[in-house]
């Protein structure tokens, strides 16, 4: 072909096809003129010469320059075509939006929590500098650590910018009052430059003042703006009014935002801690937070703090000889709990995600194995295969942006479900979990998961469709064939869905079993019908401990005296949660190294307590009322006897109790009672020590013979006839604390089943259509079968195996997956499993035979029509 000829192709091609006439009539025209100039180019002069040549590439630059308007119009057209394939195949269409819809929608609704707790910036100026430090010490648990160490840690450490401390020791719960009715709030000890460093601004008024810090006769307190609003109207005016805590005044200088991420209602300055933890190492009182100066590490503070740490170690060996000191990122600290959970489920619905790609790309594989004779005279009227490729990936665009769409509906009706499951099983306030939503970073996540997932269920089929022979369907008379690569194809991809299926089903199975295990733990006590109330006293009102007694007797025999009520008994903390009191002690006979003795809880029980909560008596006695005003007589626990009193009889034995430097105090052993719950149900059983008595913060129990809730109201009103100001929560069951205890745990097995579930039907669904497809491509052949006297249980086994072969394998892989997943995640489902090893026998079983169950239930279906195939009409259109 001549060079002028090829140009006018060439131009003709990347020309928009609507003006493609006009412009190859113009531009032959033209360059049949030139060749005439060509002909004669030796004859030319040089001005000539440029002349031609600048007209020539100037017709080039301008067909370049149509380019966008070229592949808008094809894009368009594509993108009707595709519109009008998806229409006309309604049924593959709805199967793949909602496998889609269904892979997605879970992505965007876990993302959302997870863009909202772990990836959302904290509300405070640069967070990630915020770091939490603490005391590490046996004698203590949580958190904290001393006064007097945290001012050395304030003085001598450079790797912080600042250092600030908060207490809720004194002023856990208080009486406010002063300005309208008399309410319960949650107040806070916090040290002067604390919302400083945190870079919180208040919404009123001002922040204390270092000198507020240090005399206690600064009264002076800081609002939330919840309690500005709910208990003082939101006025304006408040600043420099006076207000009541406990009976005693304060002066109202500031009110904060929302900001601050623990709940809160007030806040008064660390001065009105007590002497004992202003001055004393021994009272772990305080928590820190630091805020890292710009270029340090973490690690360089740990090494630091570390440091610091054992400079008081030898300064004060008496008190500091076994602290250790911790740093940990502020929102570790705040979403700990949390993280754990919210990325398995967000692993488990990742996975999905692949699965729902898989079964895709298979149904488009199928799909394209009837488009061939389409595809073919396309190719065969000059379509190219990159061409026939765009097509297809367009096609599959579409569906993936239908199923994003569907899949951001399916996320905005879950989320107002997931949000107040959440809330449900977290306790306090985690940034960003009550605004869990629809954001601009989930709309961005969903457009790029769809984007994604389009290209990547819709590349394999496109790369087949590549390779494959587009001639041969016209050669074969337009039937439809899939080559035995598309087939193996096929069977790789179920094997990959069935195996992320079984990923996904055996961590469900692994949560079911823990949770049924957790079911069956016994708390220690009779749980029906008893009804709890919390109580705690104002220390303004109840200075005295005869005060404290008096306040009890008559709440005691007021509610005894209510109708269903049977016993009433009282402890100093809830059953299933931890002491905050604990003791190191000796057990008589026994001789420890001094700092290396054993730590037991120590709970405060009335004498009825027991009886009350039905908790067995195994030896010895238990308290009686002359015991309330003897310190020295102890009950303990099962496991504290057996542990230390091996063979003997515990009962009558002492135990010296280590409070301090100074000498042991000695107790007697009066009674022995059976272990109860109380670190959770899910946590070993510690040594525990009940003394006699009750103090100012106690849980009422009260044993009814009616249901416990119907008489909530009566215990509430009956306790404030005792005391009008007593600010009382609503009483609850013992029941509803149980189930609680588990909501965590429930929770979390709920959304990972829903995942199974759907793992489980898309895989399903996969290899129902990879099957139903291949007796569809293999009519002709099962005709001939049966024509040469094959049996319909040897049709049944052809496509049965056909489909199961492809399952089994997926199943060994997945196992293998699991089993390497799960080691490799240890520590990350050990807070969610109880009781159960991660590569459990049991579950491992029961997965892999209720995979190959639906297995073979989904090639049975199309296996059945199979067998009802007439060989005579196959044969005729073979």
């Amino acid at each position: 072909m001549k060079l002028h000829l090829r140009l006018i192709r060439f131009i003709g091609l990347i020309v928009p096809q609507r003006l493609r006439a006009d412009w190859r009539q113009e531009w032959e025209a033209e360059l049949h003129y030139r060749e005439t100039q060509l002909a004669e180019w030796d004859k030319l002069d040089w001005q000539t010469k440029l002349e031609l040549f600048r007209a020539s590439c100037g017709a080039l630059w301008d067909a370049l320059l149509l380019q966008p308007r070229r592949l808008e119009d094809e894009m368009f057209q594509d993108l009707r075509f595709g519109a009008r394939m998806l229409l006309k195949h309604k049924g593959f269409t709805l199967v793949a939006v909602l496998s889609l819809a269904l892979g997605i929608g879970a992505n965007t609704a876990i993302f959302s929590v997870v863009n909202a707790v772990l990836l959302r910036a904290l509300p405070f100026a640069e967070a990630e500098q915020l770091m939490m430090v603490w005391e590490t010490q046996p004698d203590v648990r949580g958190p904290v650590g001393t006064y007097p160490d945290f001012l050395d840690w304030r003085a001598q450490a450079q790797s912080f910018q600042g250092l600030a401390a908060f207490s809720n020791k004194r002023y856990g719960k208080a009486e406010l009052s002063g300005y309208s009715e008399t309410m319960a709030a949650q107040g806070m000890l916090i040290s002067q430059n604390l919302f400083p460093l945190l870079g919180l601004k208040p919404l009123l008024g001002r922040n204390f003042l270092p000198e507020e810090e240090q005399s206690i006769n600064n009264r002076v307190v800081m609002l939330s703006q919840s309690l500005w609003r709910r208990g003082f109207a939101s006025d304006a005016g408040i600043i420099g009014k006076s207000i009541q805590l406990d009976g005693a005044d304060f002066t109202v200088v500031g009110v904060m935002g929302e900001q601050y991420p623990l709940e809160t209602d007030f806040w008064l300055p660390l001065s009105h801690l007590s002497q004992t933890d202003l001055t004393s190492r021994k009272h772990h009182s305080v928590q820190a937070i630091g805020r890292l100066k710009p270029g340090v590490t973490v690690e360089q503070a740990r090494q630091e703090m570390a440091t610091i740490n054992e400079r008081l170690r030898q300064l004060y060996p008496a008190t500091n000889k076994n602290i250790g000191v911790e740093l940990t990122p502020m929102r570790h600290h705040l979403v700990g709990n949390l993280r754990p959970m919210v990325l398995l489920i967000f692993a488990a619905v990742a996975l999905i995600l692949l699965i729902a790609c898989a079964n895709v790309s298979n149904l488009l594989l199928a799909q394209s194995s009837w488009r061939q004779r389409e595809l073919a005279i396309r190719a065969a009227i000059g379509a190219g295969r990159g061409r026939l490729v765009r097509q297809l990936l367009v096609e599959s665009l579409l569906l993936a942006t239908l199923g994003g769409i569907a899949g951001l509906a399916l996320a905005a009706c879950g989320l107002p479900v997931l949000k107040s499951g959440l809330l449900e099983i977290v306790t306090g306030k985690i940034p960003g979990l009550e605004i869990i939503g629809i954001d601009w970073r989930t709309l961005a996540f969903t457009a790029g998961v769809s984007l994604l997932t389009g290209v990547l269920f819709g590349a394999l089929p496109a790369l087949q469709i590549s390779r494959t022979d587009l001639h041969q369907p016209l050669k074969d008379g337009g039937r439809s064939s899939a080559g035995i690569g598309r087939r193996n194809f096929s069977r790789a991809l179920i094997m990959a869905e069935v195996a992320l299926a079984v990923i996904v089903l055996i961590g469900a199975g692994l949560l079911a079993r823990s949770f049924q295990k957790l079911l069956r733990v016994e708390p220690g006590f009779q749980t029906g019908q008893l009804l709890s109330l919390k109580i705690e006293l104002s220390r303004s009102r109840y200075q005295k401990p005869e005060q404290v007694k008096n306040f009890y007797q008559q709440l005691m025999s007021r509610i005894q005296a209510i109708p269903g009520v049977e016993q009433v008994g009282i402890i100093d903390r809830l059953p299933l949660a931890p002491s905050l009191r604990v003791s190191r002690f000796v057990a008589e006979g026994q001789q420890p190294q001094r700092g290396q003795e054993p730590i037991a809880q120590t709970r405060m029980a009335d004498h009825r307590f027991f009886q009350t909560m039905g908790i067995a008596q195994r030896s010895g006695r238990l308290f009686d009322e002359t015991d309330a005003v003897n310190d020295n007589e102890v009950i303990i626990n099962e496991t504290l006897a057996q542990g230390f009193f091996k063979n003997q009889e515990a009962v009558g034995k002492r135990l010296f109790m280590h409070f301090g430097a100074g000498d042991p105090l000695p107790v007697q052993i009066i009674g022995v009672v059976a272990d109860i719950k109380d670190l959770g149900l899910d946590a070993t059983v510690e040594p525990t020590i009940y003394w006699p008595g009750v103090g100012g913060e106690a849980v009422l129990f009260a044993r009814t013979t009616v249901d416990p809730l119907s008489l909530a109201a009566a215990v509430r009103q009956t306790a404030l006839s005792v005391d009008p100001a007593l600010p009382l929560p609503p009483a609850r069951s013992v029941e509803e604390m149980l189930d609680a205890s588990r909501a965590r745990r429930r929770f979390a097995l709920i959304l990972l089943c829903i995942a199974a579930l759907s793992a489980l039907l898309l895989a399903a669904i996969g290899i129902y259509g990879v099957v139903t497809s291949s007796v569809a491509q293999r009519v002709s052949e099962i005709g001939i079968r049966l024509a040469l006297g094959a049996q319909t249980r040897d049709i049944l086994k052809l496509v049965i195996g056909h489909g199961i072969a492809p399952a089994l394998l997926g199943v060994l892989v997945g196992l293998a997956g699991a089993v390497a997943l799960t080691r490799e995640l240890t520590s990350l489902t050990a807070e969610l499993l109880f009781e159960v090893r991660v590569t459990d026998p049991l579950t491992f079983a029961v997965i892999v035979l209720l995979l190959l169950t639906v297995a073979a239930l989904a090639c049975y279906l199309p296996a059945r029509r199979a067998t009802k195939v007439d060989p005579i009409i196959a044969l005729r259109h073979e």
